[in-house]
């Protein structure tokens, strides 16, 4: 499936993970530069008392669309959440994600649990070397 030739397929890679060769990105390491930056989207703004300037989301938004267009994902800065929480949460997600396969697939989401724990996600019908795990804010 999607193998560009019989050599991908010896290097223990499961087939469901590779991409049709018209599907791949077309960049090159050598595109990218030391001054590639992930984008930086400061929400400052928006954690005022007053309102912001309609200029000022206009801008944000204008930034938000071009690292999506661009980049396909950003960081946000200035948001509000403590340091201390994010540290945990990145903690708890790494001891999670560290789970053997077995452990994971116990809170594994399903047609009558949309949340929780998936990996077989497709794009272009090829499976995302990614795992997650959704869950609500409350």
């Amino acid at each position: 499936m999607g193998l560009e030739s019989q050599s991908e397929g010896h290097l223990g890679i499961d087939a469901a993970f590779i991409q049709f060769p018209e599907h791949r990105p077309n960049a090159r390491h050598s595109d990218f530069t030391l001054d590639d930056h992930i984008p930086l989207i400061d929400l400052t703004p928006l954690n005022s008392t007053s309102p912001p300037h309609p200029s000022t989301l206009d801008s944000l938004v204008a930034q938000i669309h071009a690292a999506c267009r661009d980049w396909g994902f950003f960081q946000v800065i200035n948001h509000g959440v403590s340091a201390q929480l994010l540290h945990t949460v990145q903690s708890e997600a790494a001891n999670f994600f560290s789970l053997p396969s077995q452990e994971k697939a116990k809170v594994r989401r399903d047609f009558e649990n949309p949340l929780g724990y998936y990996d077989t996600e497709l794009t272009k019908n090829v499976r995302d070397w990614k795992e997650v795990f959704e869950t609500r804010v409350r």
